[in-house]
């Protein structure tokens, strides 16, 4: 037997896909809702609104055929469930199902290949005909070396289209290699000594995608040139900088950000534009910085 949508719960799931927010309709439909029935239409509604809130960011979820396609897949998973009490192994296995074919589509959209849903269900299946003696430690060691070797492929992949469109973008803006993953232009020159290892340096520093919008993220003010953390291709953008001067710089978020790439939602390849102002120089005592010199690569 199958759950079946109350008809209360349907007027609500209708509102979601009208055009309008008004729910004067659905609300005329409460009357005489047991006290359960009335929060389960509540609870429906504080769902739809999350569903708004994500098309806030997504404004294709806007779109009527993009509601009812949502829609059609609620209807669908609340069918699947089944109500009688035996059927809990069922309605278990449902929910592993989903989750696994939603795992499944990030994986194929991640590492660029196709998976046969059937040996996923035929491994299940062969699994659960004879008793529970699964070599776990084994299997676990291979199902982590294959992924270790799929991450190692993907990585590849990356860094090696992360540098064909760095190097594209470098040509277009006019910039000079620095280093394989880093690429300059001086836009104001400065005057003194060039920054050095240890020291001070006061900088205005923005961060923004190629051909895209700026991160957000907020200039470091102050920092310290080669402290722990600081990713190398920063430090050198830094040390072809003397006071008041500032310059264009080009590089991959996977330079930059490192493990945060993913955090702040980029991809390792991406190619992110720094404009860096050097503002002031507290040098190190000790440092004996010589100006770099002078001749400039080619642009790429």
């Amino acid at each position: 037997m199958r759950i079946r949508i109350p008809s209360f719960l349907a007027v609500a799931l209708a509102a979601l896909s009208s055009c309008s927010h008004g729910n004067d309709a659905a609300k005329s439909g409460l009357e005489g809702l047991s006290q359960g029935d009335s929060l389960l239409y509540y609870y429906a509604q504080m769902r739809a609104h999350e569903y708004w809130h994500e098309a806030d960011n997504d404004t294709s979820m806007r779109s009527r055929h993009q509601r009812e396609l949502f829609l059609e897949g609620l209807r669908a998973g609340i069918d699947a469930v089944r109500e009688k009490e035996d059927d809990a192994n069922y309605n278990r296995g449902v929910r592993l199902g989903v989750r696994m074919a939603m795992n499944m589509l990030e994986f194929e959209r991640t590492y660029g290949v196709s998976l046969d849903r059937d040996v996923l269900t035929g491994s299940f299946s062969e699994a659960l005909r004879g008793d529970n003696d699964i070599p776990e430690l084994e299997y676990q060691k291979r199902f982590y070396d294959l992924l270790g070797r799929m991450k190692s492929q993907l990585r590849a992949r990356d860094l090696k289209k992360s540098h064909m469109t760095l190097v594209e973008e470098a040509r277009e803006n006019h910039l000079s290699k620095l280093a394989d993953n880093l690429y300059f232009r001086l836009d104001r020159k400065g005057s003194g000594p060039y920054v050095g290892h240890g020291d001070a340096v006061y900088v205005t520093v923005s961060f923004r995608r190629a051909h895209g919008e700026d991160l957000g993220i907020p200039s470091p003010g102050m920092v310290t040139v080669g402290a722990p953390g600081m990713p190398e291709v920063l430090g050198l953008a830094y040390s072809r900088l003397n006071k008041g001067a500032s310059g264009t710089f080009a590089t991959t978020a996977e330079a930059l950000f490192a493990s945060r790439t993913e955090i702040l939602g980029l991809r390792p390849s991406d190619v992110i534009i720094m404009t860096i102002t050097l503002n002031d120089i507290a040098a190190d005592p000790e440092s004996e910085t010589e100006t770099p010199d002078d001749s400039v690569p080619a642009p790429v």
